[in-house]
Protein backbone atom coordinates (compact mmCIF):
# COMPACT_ATOMS: atom_id res chain seq x y z
CA UNK A 1 0.00 0.00 0.00
CA UNK A 2 2.96 2.51 0.60
CA UNK A 3 4.66 1.51 -2.47
CA UNK A 4 1.10 2.26 -4.23
CA UNK A 5 0.77 5.77 -2.62
CA UNK A 6 -1.97 4.79 -0.64
CA UNK A 7 -2.10 6.32 2.89
CA UNK A 8 -5.68 5.16 4.02
CA UNK A 9 -5.03 0.95 3.49
CA UNK A 10 -1.29 1.68 4.86
CA UNK A 11 -2.87 3.94 8.34
CA UNK A 12 -5.27 0.68 8.69
CA UNK A 13 -2.39 -1.73 8.26
CA UNK A 14 -0.29 0.13 10.80
CA UNK A 15 -3.27 0.31 13.50
CA UNK A 16 -3.41 -3.35 13.11
CA UNK A 17 0.07 -4.04 13.73
CA UNK A 18 -0.37 -2.07 17.16
CA UNK A 19 -2.21 -5.29 17.65
CA UNK A 20 -0.90 -8.13 20.14
CA UNK A 21 -0.58 -10.80 17.66
CA UNK A 22 1.61 -8.67 15.82
CA UNK A 23 4.58 -8.08 18.43
CA UNK A 24 6.43 -10.81 16.50
CA UNK A 25 7.75 -10.43 12.94
CA UNK A 26 6.49 -14.01 11.45
CA UNK A 27 7.68 -15.28 8.54
CA UNK A 28 5.32 -18.28 7.56
CA UNK A 29 4.56 -18.83 4.06
CA UNK A 30 7.11 -16.36 2.87
CA UNK A 31 3.38 -14.92 1.05
CA UNK A 32 3.26 -10.94 3.31
CA UNK A 33 -0.39 -10.96 3.73
CA UNK A 34 -0.49 -14.74 4.35
CA UNK A 35 1.99 -14.50 6.78
CA UNK A 36 0.11 -11.75 8.78
CA UNK A 37 -3.60 -13.28 8.18
CA UNK A 38 -1.95 -16.76 9.81
CA UNK A 39 -0.24 -14.99 12.68
CA UNK A 40 -3.40 -12.98 13.81
CA UNK A 41 -5.47 -16.55 13.00
CA UNK A 42 -2.98 -18.39 14.96
CA UNK A 43 -2.87 -16.07 17.94
CA UNK A 44 -6.33 -16.29 17.85
CA UNK A 45 -6.55 -19.95 18.05
CA UNK A 46 -4.25 -19.56 20.90
CA UNK A 47 -6.54 -17.46 23.14
CA UNK A 48 -9.84 -19.87 22.26
CA UNK A 49 -7.39 -23.23 23.17
CA UNK A 50 -7.92 -24.21 20.03
CA UNK A 51 -4.08 -26.05 18.04
CA UNK A 52 -3.31 -24.75 14.99
CA UNK A 53 -0.73 -26.40 12.67
CA UNK A 54 0.84 -24.47 9.31
CA UNK A 55 2.71 -26.73 7.42
CA UNK A 56 4.22 -25.70 3.60
CA UNK A 57 6.94 -26.82 1.17
CA UNK A 58 7.82 -23.41 -0.15
CA UNK A 59 4.98 -22.50 -2.59
CA UNK A 60 5.43 -19.24 -4.01
CA UNK A 61 1.78 -17.72 -3.62
CA UNK A 62 3.20 -14.45 -5.40
CA UNK A 63 0.69 -14.93 -8.35
CA UNK A 64 -2.19 -14.43 -5.64
CA UNK A 65 -3.28 -10.52 -5.56
CA UNK A 66 -2.94 -9.79 -2.10
CA UNK A 67 -6.75 -8.71 -1.96
CA UNK A 68 -7.50 -12.19 -3.12
CA UNK A 69 -5.32 -13.37 -0.98
CA UNK A 70 -6.89 -12.14 2.06
CA UNK A 71 -10.32 -13.34 0.81
CA UNK A 72 -9.67 -17.18 0.72
CA UNK A 73 -7.50 -17.58 3.44
CA UNK A 74 -9.57 -14.81 6.11
CA UNK A 75 -13.15 -16.31 5.05
CA UNK A 76 -11.61 -20.00 5.43
CA UNK A 77 -9.92 -19.80 8.51
CA UNK A 78 -12.83 -17.54 10.40
CA UNK A 79 -15.01 -20.60 9.48
CA UNK A 80 -12.37 -23.15 10.60
CA UNK A 81 -12.36 -21.14 13.91
CA UNK A 82 -16.04 -20.72 14.26
CA UNK A 83 -16.47 -24.64 13.65
CA UNK A 84 -13.05 -25.74 15.86
CA UNK A 85 -13.86 -23.43 19.03
CA UNK A 86 -17.18 -25.54 19.49
CA UNK A 87 -15.84 -28.79 18.84
CA UNK A 88 -14.38 -31.28 21.15
CA UNK A 89 -11.06 -31.81 19.47
CA UNK A 90 -10.53 -28.47 18.59
CA UNK A 91 -7.76 -28.13 15.95
CA UNK A 92 -7.08 -26.90 12.89
CA UNK A 93 -4.47 -27.70 10.10
CA UNK A 94 -2.91 -25.67 7.59
CA UNK A 95 -1.36 -26.71 4.65
CA UNK A 96 0.00 -24.91 1.14
CA UNK A 97 1.32 -26.66 -1.40
CA UNK A 98 1.90 -27.36 -4.90
CA UNK A 99 0.66 -29.86 -7.82
CA UNK A 100 3.73 -31.98 -9.74
CA UNK A 101 2.09 -30.34 -12.73
CA UNK A 102 0.54 -27.76 -14.62
CA UNK A 103 1.26 -24.74 -12.12
CA UNK A 104 -2.01 -25.29 -9.66
CA UNK A 105 -1.11 -24.50 -6.01
CA UNK A 106 -3.40 -25.51 -3.49
CA UNK A 107 -4.27 -23.99 0.22
CA UNK A 108 -5.98 -26.60 2.36
CA UNK A 109 -8.09 -26.29 5.66
CA UNK A 110 -8.81 -29.55 7.60
CA UNK A 111 -10.44 -28.45 11.09
CA UNK A 112 -12.39 -30.17 13.76
CA UNK A 113 -15.98 -30.18 13.41
CA UNK A 114 -18.57 -32.08 15.30
CA UNK A 115 -21.37 -31.52 13.44
CA UNK A 116 -22.01 -32.20 9.78
CA UNK A 117 -22.93 -28.82 8.31
CA UNK A 118 -26.00 -28.59 6.29
CA UNK A 119 -25.64 -28.76 2.74
CA UNK A 120 -27.92 -25.99 0.57
CA UNK A 121 -26.92 -25.96 -3.13
CA UNK A 122 -23.07 -24.80 -4.08
CA UNK A 123 -22.80 -24.51 -0.21
CA UNK A 124 -23.82 -24.70 3.62
CA UNK A 125 -26.57 -23.09 5.39
CA UNK A 126 -25.06 -20.47 6.99
CA UNK A 127 -25.26 -20.52 11.57
CA UNK A 128 -24.46 -17.07 11.75
CA UNK A 129 -26.99 -14.58 12.18
CA UNK A 130 -27.42 -11.39 10.52
CA UNK A 131 -26.88 -9.99 6.93
CA UNK A 132 -24.14 -10.91 5.41
CA UNK A 133 -24.27 -14.63 7.01
CA UNK A 134 -22.98 -17.34 3.92
CA UNK A 135 -20.98 -14.74 1.66
CA UNK A 136 -17.48 -16.23 2.89
CA UNK A 137 -17.71 -19.27 0.60
CA UNK A 138 -19.42 -17.82 -1.93
CA UNK A 139 -16.68 -15.15 -1.96
CA UNK A 140 -13.54 -18.10 -1.82
CA UNK A 141 -15.29 -19.80 -4.43
CA UNK A 142 -15.76 -16.48 -6.97
CA UNK A 143 -11.81 -16.01 -5.98
CA UNK A 144 -10.85 -19.05 -6.77
CA UNK A 145 -12.70 -19.29 -10.49
CA UNK A 146 -10.71 -16.13 -10.91
CA UNK A 147 -7.52 -18.11 -10.93
CA UNK A 148 -8.44 -20.83 -13.16
CA UNK A 149 -9.41 -23.02 -9.95
CA UNK A 150 -12.23 -24.19 -7.31
CA UNK A 151 -13.37 -24.23 -4.15
CA UNK A 152 -13.14 -28.09 -2.59
CA UNK A 153 -15.35 -28.79 0.54
CA UNK A 154 -16.18 -32.12 2.48
CA UNK A 155 -17.25 -33.21 5.57
CA UNK A 156 -15.34 -36.25 7.18
CA UNK A 157 -16.58 -39.70 8.99
CA UNK A 158 -13.80 -38.81 11.20
CA UNK A 159 -16.04 -35.27 12.14
CA UNK A 160 -13.11 -32.82 10.39
CA UNK A 161 -14.18 -30.52 7.81
CA UNK A 162 -11.98 -30.30 4.72
CA UNK A 163 -11.67 -27.02 2.40
CA UNK A 164 -9.25 -27.02 -0.19
CA UNK A 165 -8.79 -24.16 -2.73
CA UNK A 166 -7.29 -24.41 -6.06
CA UNK A 167 -5.55 -21.79 -8.14
CA UNK A 168 -3.83 -21.79 -10.80
CA UNK A 169 -0.64 -19.64 -11.21
CA UNK A 170 -1.22 -18.71 -15.32
CA UNK A 171 2.60 -17.16 -15.31
CA UNK A 172 4.42 -21.11 -15.15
Amino acid sequence: AEDCGNSEVSEYVASLQKESYFCKSATLSGNKIADVILSQKSFMCRQKGIDFCFEHNNTDLGFVRDSDMCAILSNTLDNAIEAAQNSTEKCIYVRFYRSQSRGFCFLEVLNSCDKAPEKTGKGYKSIKQGRYHGVGLYSIRQTAEKYNGELITRYTEDKKFRTTVMLQDMSE
